[in-house]
């Protein structure tokens, strides 16, 4: 008798590690895997895993905003439940409002797994927590069971980057620039943006152009807004534009690794796309380019403390990638961090990740479903 895996997603940083975990799986021969997916999530998994639903309400959206009434949300949840009977469910975590993550955990009644894909992340917007968390490492187990109280977290380290190994890196990064036509000796510097009601985001990328502009000469700035955030993106590139920069919009593109490899220089505020670009150098056969958080912006330091109850990303704690606090030296640390030195400083940094274990998260599902 087969038994029923059902497992959700909404955002697209949680798709890599949903890739993994079902190629993994789906090597069980009496496992039956059914995903329900929303928005970037599904387009993305859609692709890489085939053809199957696409969560949406009646309302024509994928997630509910958060102070908007869950009862819609719920009762898709119950028919889609209903209709799959799923024997266990292992959702992903997405923090804005409340979709079928969120559902699936609050409504199913049996074994229930998260994959957190960020340091002590849940969302409570429903009131519900899975049984079990895999998490990222030690540090994130700990902050979990501090923030939310959840017991029964499991350290896998961040599954996605086992299909890095089947990734060329350098390859993806000369693919990436002739795409786009900048030359591999020119300068690239990528902006990997979140969401734009994040206090002070706007500000750091302003920042980050005017501060680019006074090089000499000028990076290229490849644009990577957020891809469920697109709507400012215009006003950033016309932003950048009459500044005198050339500018390179990827947002609406799904290749987050190829545009992370092309770059030389990586900035973010505190986007999982930093740790993503950590891996693709731990993986590469030679240096990428470097990373800064850009943390300038009081309002951002304070929102993402709020938020995730970290004063900063435990990577670059360890050294990788650059934790900016302090604004003025932001043209000094750009140019230095465009240097080979810093490049081959950050590469081998890079080589005291983590390494993931899917192995884990089959054998405790797989043993959820046997009891």
């Amino acid at each position: 008798m087969s038994r029923r895996l059902l497992i959700t997603a909404r955002d697209p940083g949680a798709v890599g590690h949903i890739e993994a975990i079902v190629l993994r799986l789906r090597k069980e021969s009496d496992l039956e895997i059914y995903l329900a997916t929303s928005g970037p999530a599904h387009t993305r998994l859609r692709q890489s895993l085939g053809d199957h639903p696409e969560f949406i309400l009646p309302n024509g959206s994928s997630h509910i905003d958060p102070n908007t009434s869950p009862e819609a949300l719920l009762d898709a949840t119950a028919r889609l439940l209903e209709r799959i009977r799923p024997n266990a469910v292992l959702t992903s975590i997405s923090s804005y409002g409340a979709g079928i993550d969120e559902a699936v955990a609050a409504l199913f009644n049996g074994p229930s797994f998260t994959f957190q894909d960020f340091w002590g992340d849940a969302n409570p917007r429903l009131g519900h927590f899975a049984d079990t968390y895999f998490v990222l490492d030690d540090f994130a187990a700990k902050l979990t069971q501090k923030r939310w109280g959840i017991e029964d977290c499991v350290v896998t380290g961040p599954v996605k980057y086992s299909l890095y190994e089947q990734l060329d890196p350098s390859v993806m990064r000369q693919a990436a620039r002739e795409k786009i036509g900048v030359d591999h000796n020119a300068s690239l510097v990528g902006w990997f943006g979140q969401s734009p009601s994040i206090p002070g985001h706007r500000q750091l990328l302003h920042t980050l152009v005017n501060v680019l502009t006074e090089q000499n000469p000028s990076p290229t700035l490849l644009l990577r807004q957020h891809p469920k955030f697109q709507q400012d993106k215009q006003q950033t590139i016309d932003y950048a534009g009459q500044a005198g920069l050339t500018v390179f919009d990827t947002t609406s593109s799904l290749e987050t690794e190829l545009w992370l490899s092309a770059c030389d220089l990586v900035v973010t505020p505190f986007s999982l796309c930093g740790l993503d670009h950590s891996h693709l150098s731990r993986h590469s056969t030679r240096p990428l380019g470097s990373l800064i958080y850009l943390m300038t912006e009081p309002s951002t330091l304070k929102f993402m403390q709020k938020v995730t109850g970290l004063d900063a990303l435990p990577p670059a704690k360890q050294g990788i990638g650059h934790w900016l606090l302090d604004k003025a030296q932001l043209p000094g640390l750009l140019s230095d961090s465009l240097s080979e030195k810093t490049a081959r400083n950050y590469y081998e940094q890079t080589k005291q990740l983590v390494s993931p274990n899917l192995e884990i998260i089959a054998t405790r599902i797989c043993s959820s479903l046997s009891s």
